[in-house]
């Protein structure tokens, strides 16, 4: 009887001792967890402070980069708009040269017309010598503005080549790019004006003599050459000509 219930409540107790040491290390395991759990969330929240920093720093840089953008973009318009000014004031200098090519070419005409009615016509040497005055006169006029004309492409020129400087450095801040096609347009209507008053046989030196026996114009350099050479004849159309033909030009 009482040894068969010690034994039982022995075992009992035994059993009980065994359940309290498994539920202690359950909870030591619990605790543990929690302790790591505890960690990983702390080390979680430090995760999120720092990406929220991060965050807060890269919408700062994208804020400062889309002004920056929206500054050189205003700027770069800028330039594009010049560059179309200085075109239209080109196509319009352009036009102006015409226009005084023409008026030196009806004036060399009609010097040419009179030179012949000189050389045929019996009317008193007064009033040839005024006509010839009036149309010399004229014929320096049209000089002049030609001359003014080379000044004011000169001018465009300048201007045209600071803003390609300008337009060169913002190109690659603002991320585009503008049409190598326009800027050969503009080098070539540069060399077309360049041609107008530039000598045609060296192409380095300005016109400053004329020819009157077909009115042709070269630098001094060239035209003193072919007369020193004997080759007496005008580089472009081949007329033959002496010194006493060959007279100084202004530009």
């Amino acid at each position: 009887g009482i040894g068969a219930e010690l034994d039982s409540l022995l075992k009992e107790y035994e059993d009980l001792s065994e359940a309290q040491s498994k539920l202690i290390t359950q909870l030591n395991e619990k605790e543990d967890l929690s302790t790591q759990l505890m960690t990983e969330r702390l080390k979680a929240k430090t995760r999120m402070s720092v990406l929220e920093e991060q965050k807060l720093a890269l919408e700062h840089k994208m804020r400062a980069a889309s002004e920056l953008y929206s500054s050189q973009s205003s700027l770069l318009q800028k330039v594009e708009d010049q560059l179309q000014t200085e075109r239209a004031e080109r196509d319009a200098l352009h036009e102006t040269i015409k226009f005084l090519k023409a008026q030196c070419d009806q004036a060399r005409v009609q010097q040419q017309e009179h030179i012949a009615r000189i050389a045929t016509s019996d009317q008193n040497a007064t009033t040839l010598a005024e006509r010839a005055e009036t149309y010399r006169k004229a014929h320096e006029e049209v000089e002049k503005r030609l001359t003014q004309s080379a000044a004011q492409l000169q001018k465009v020129t300048e201007e045209r080549d600071q803003a390609q400087l300008k337009l060169a450095r913002l190109q690659p801040r603002a991320g585009e790019a503008i049409s190598s096609d326009y800027c050969r347009d503009l080098e070539e209507r540069l060399n077309m004006y360049k041609s107008c008053v530039m000598c045609s046989v060296c192409h380095d030196k300005v016109k400053n003599v004329v020819i009157t026996k077909c009115y042709h114009a070269f630098c001094q350099q060239c035209i003193k050459r072919n007369l020193e050479v004997r080759n007496r004849k005008c580089p472009s159309c081949g007329k033959p000509f002496g010194a006493e033909d060959v007279h100084n030009l202004y530009l």
